[in-house]
């Protein structure tokens, strides 16, 4: 049995809820999620740990606290991004582990700066960031663990490609607004959904949709690409640094246009357009292997190999 002490945030739609419904998946793997409010770092569930004063004490998990407590140490205590635990993490599990999916605006907001240092492992989804985190946790591993998307969702459920080209994603003033806006004045019937909608709204939007359209954040990887492949939609994007190393064999399915800054946001709308008219969706074949490398059952396996 693998028993996994696991810091997460609330959303049940964030990479923490995906990864832990993984694990929790798998026979012989006991998860105790810890669901911390970034805002208050208030704990929604009583581990009874020394260092912690300030919980709210639900009753559903009363009992399943006292048996941790009866087993000893975890092998693994994960922290999710976002999330600074006000205590050192090392001490309560045979390896700890911090997930850092967001890292660049983390070091912009200065957040990493006050991190724990005694983590064994940086789990790091952003393979440009590798050379900076080895930097600043110098006793710590870091290896690279990409988004993924949650199998439940994303693979085949029956429904058919009935949308021409699809949008999922976070939509802000500036280059993508710019973006948008040009390319659903060139393709009317384009489908834009905002991604802080629940997952089950747009992941069926990704499943009915023959292409979809990604315009990333200066370059930076992030979970969309890996949705889309699972989903089975063409991916049309810019030029997303890492997304070969990080899709593997599934990049070459990708189809890409070149990024031409906030400037050059309508030029990319009819790039991605042109290109969109003419995506095909992926085969059911690649679509398999995209879930079978991609999914959160695989990264779950993943994260148990380095135990």
């Amino acid at each position: 049995m693998v028993r996994i002490l696991f810091f997460r945030d609330f959303p049940p739609w964030s990479p923490s809820h995906y990864l832990q419904r993984a694990l929790e998946s798998i026979p012989d793997v006991d998860v105790m999620p810890v669901y911390v409010d970034r805002s208050s770092a208030l704990f929604t569930i009583p581990y009874r740990l020394p260092s912690i004063s300030r919980f709210w004490f639900n009753p559903t998990f009363r009992h399943a606290a006292r048996q941790y407590d009866r087993v000893g140490p975890f092998d693994l205590v994960l922290v999710g991004e976002w999330l600074n635990v006000p205590f050192r993490v090392r001490g309560l599990g045979k390896k700890s582990a911090y997930w850092a999916w967001d890292t660049p605006l983390g070091r912009e907001q200065g957040r990493y700066r006050t991190l724990d240092r005694g983590y064994d492992l940086i789990l790091n989804a952003q393979p440009k960031e590798s050379a900076w985190l080895k930097e600043d946790f110098p006793s710590s591993r870091v290896v690279t663990f990409p988004f993924g998307a949650d199998r439940r969702l994303f693979q085949p459920q029956g429904e058919t490609r009935s949308v021409d080209a699809s949008f999922v994603g976070v939509v802000k003033a500036g280059k993508r607004t710019t973006f948008l806006r040009e390319a659903q004045r060139l393709m009317p019937t384009l489908q834009v959904t905002e991604s802080f909608a629940p997952p089950w709204g747009y992941s069926r939007h990704l499943r009915t949709s023959r292409s979809t359209l990604h315009l990333s954040e200066n370059g930076e990887v992030s979970i969309r690409p890996f949705e889309a492949v699972c989903a089975g939609c063409r991916l049309v994007t810019d030029s997303v640094t890492d997304l070969k190393a990080c899709l593997g064999e599934i990049a070459e399915e990708v189809v890409t246009f070149p990024d031409r800054g906030r400037e050059g946001a309508k030029e990319m709308a009819a790039a991605a357009v042109e290109l969109a008219r003419s995506a095909t969706p992926l085969p059911p074949s690649v679509q398999a292997r995209a879930l079978e490398l991609h999914s959160y059952d695989a990264r779950a396996r993943s994260l148990l190999s380095m135990i």
